[in-house]
């Protein structure tokens, strides 16, 4: 009899979403290093942020990008996780990969959700278009991320995406220039 197929990996699920969305490799590759490194290696839509030790997941943030929140000038509290949650009341949606990744891109490509500024929505946009992995992945992390000083991780993300680019494509990605591979496949599986 034929093996049980099995279900894809979260790692995975968040992959096939950025791939159905129609994002070139680049801004694949750049926004899986961010999910690596904000979910801690775990690809855990459900994840929490570390706050006093690894592993803890004490802290405020949540998700595949660690949304949180804050209190604005009126008192308000505000940012991507409320904004995340109001989200999926709207669209009938459940917290799940498929859906953090959908609210990210839906923020970016139509500022739905907490507002990161029309300037920095149209960087994103261009960069996703035109930009190598490590461009991707540098500017996501500091327009959408925006870690805290001094935890960036910004070596962490882009080997990561690197990685990650030269899985999709099967070129190596080398001091700016890319390097085709000679012997031309198919993109390997993740």
């Amino acid at each position: 009899p034929p093996e049980k197929p099995t279900a894809p990996s979260e790692e995975q699920r968040s992959f096939n979403r950025l791939s159905i969305r129609e994002l070139n490799p680049s801004a694949i590759a750049g926004i899986m290093g961010n999910i690596k490194v904000e979910s801690a290696d775990s690809f855990a839509y459900d994840r929490r942020e570390d706050l006093y030790e690894p592993g803890d997941q004490k802290g405020d943030g949540y998700g595949l990008f660690q949304f949180t929140d804050y209190k604005n000038k009126e008192g308000e509290i505000v940012g991507h996780l409320t904004a995340y949650r109001k989200y999926l009341e709207d669209n009938n949606l459940r917290d799940r990969p498929e859906s953090q990744i959908d609210y990210v891109l839906d923020n970016i490509y139509s500022g739905i959700g907490h507002s990161i500024g029309e300037g920095n929505r149209k960087d994103l946009r261009e960069v996703f278009k035109s930009g190598s992995p490590e461009e991707v992945t540098l500017m996501f992390s500091r327009i959408f991320e925006d870690p805290q000083k001094g935890k960036e991780h910004n070596d962490r993300r882009v080997q990561s995406a690197l990685k990650r680019f030269e899985s999709i494509t099967g070129n190596k990605q080398q001091g700016g220039m890319i390097a085709r591979n000679p012997y031309p496949h198919n993109p390997r599986p993740i």
